[in-house]
């Protein structure tokens, strides 16, 4: 299971060309199981914002029916028919190889944890890793661009796709619907129940054998969400997005770069992270040059978390003009800080070492303290001695 989650996350986070060949290939197989017309205008996009403005346009220009019904068709036909018939088949195997009262035994207890098994070790963490922390990003930053509230704080590309789109509407009157996507490689770990690493699974690895037409619709629907990035599926077109050019996470999978974008297209679209949490542009250069004065009174709390976690606690205090009036390597290390509060006012704090996992802690401590391990014992309740017999066991 963890070799095929991994294979399964590198698929969802590849960077570089997209395989436009293979989605020419079996894109039309999707539409053909869903009883759909292969639309002859297909148009390749460098990035998801391209792209949903685009869906938001064609509409209107060609004057047809926007794609939602397409996109739920195929995800209905094609998908769901596949995930559902996995999961019929394997019930059905049971009840037929080991009757009634086994399958309460192995069906019920054995089955649904082998399930809740795949789900938690390959589909849930394919999921968390590619589609929560990469694609939901992505697709809550199309949604804020794209929908009725775009305004002042986005760049000159933005604006220019923006205006244009504003005028084409009003000449046209789309209702700018750009939302009809599938998720592509984003979508891998199942953005709805019946994700491709789950079905695939039991396909690649337990070796179920399915009716051949649901077969073919797994093998269609896996090869084109393994090949490119999203995809709006219409009656009349088809847009399909590239990967992105870079992806940039922390040691916890979420996007993050603290010197420039962490995720960004060919055509420079991008987004801006710190561990996670969105920034602006103008945000994130800022936030590298703050003073920690700056970033006491940074509005976003999150945002200012995500800064600070970058920054070492002595920096900090350093920074806030904070002098050592004591230290010790006794039981861990400890350093006595004054920091000046302004209005004349001072304070204490103590850094040091957490015992669980050494990282580096700080605390406020009261304001005539003097020594370190008095402090520290005395607010433990204890002596010295006792506090240093305590840090040796």
């Amino acid at each position: 299971m963890p070799a095929y989650r991994d294979k399964w996350i590198e698929i969802g986070l590849r960077t570089g060309d997209a395989d436009f060949d293979t989605f020419d290939k079996f894109m039309p197989i999707c539409y053909e199981k869903a009883g759909l017309k292969y639309p002859k205008v297909v148009h390749r996009v460098p990035s998801p914002f391209y792209g949903a403005f685009l869906a938001a346009l064609l509409p209107g220009i060609i004057k047809s029916q926007v794609g939602a019904q397409v996109g739920a068709q195929v995800r209905d036909q094609v998908r769901d028919q596949v995930g559902a018939q996995v999961d019929d088949q394997v019930d059905a195997q049971v009840r037929a190889q080991v009757g009634a009262q086994v399958r309460a035994q192995v069906g019920d207890q054995v089955g649904a944890q082998v399930r809740a098994q795949v789900g938690d070790q390959v589909d849930a963490q394919v999921r968390a890793q590619v589609g929560d922390q990469v694609g939901a990003q992505v697709g809550d930053q199309v949604r804020a661009q794209v929908g009725a509230q775009v305004g002042a704080q986005v760049g000159t590309y933005e604006q220019t796709v923006i205006k244009t789109v504003k005028d084409l509407a009003k000449n046209y009157g789309t209702s700018l619907n750009w939302h009809d996507w599938l998720g592509g490689q984003f979508w891998v770990g199942g953005w709805w129940y019946w994700g491709i690493v789950f079905v695939n699974f039991f396909f690649d690895i337990c070796k179920l054998k399915l009716a051949k037409d649901i077969m073919e619709r797994a093998e269609a629907y896996r090869k084109v969400c393994e090949s490119v990035n999203y995809i709006w599926p219409n009656r009349d077109f088809v847009i399909v997005c590239d990967r992105p050019e870079a992806i940039h996470r922390d040691a916890d999978g979420r996007l993050h770069n603290p010197d420039g974008k962490s995720i960004v297209y060919k055509d420079g679209w991008g987004l801006c992270h710190l561990h996670g949490v969105k920034f602006t542009d103008e945000q994130l250069a800022k936030a590298k040059t703050a003073a920690v004065q700056e970033l006491l009174s940074w509005p976003d709390i999150e945002q200012r978390a995500s800064i600070l976690r970058d920054r070492s606690l002595e920096q900090l205090l350093r920074e806030a003009k904070a002098t050592v009036i004591d230290e010790t390597d006794e039981c861990g290390g400890y350093k006595l800080w004054e920091v000046d509060m302004g209005l004349r006012a001072k304070a204490r704090a103590m850094t040091y070492n957490g015992w669980s996992g050494g990282k580096p802690y700080a605390k406020f401590v009261p304001s005539d303290s003097t020594k370190c391990l008095e402090t520290i014992a005395s607010l433990r309740g204890i002596t010295v001695e006792e506090f240093r017999a305590a840090t040796k066991s």
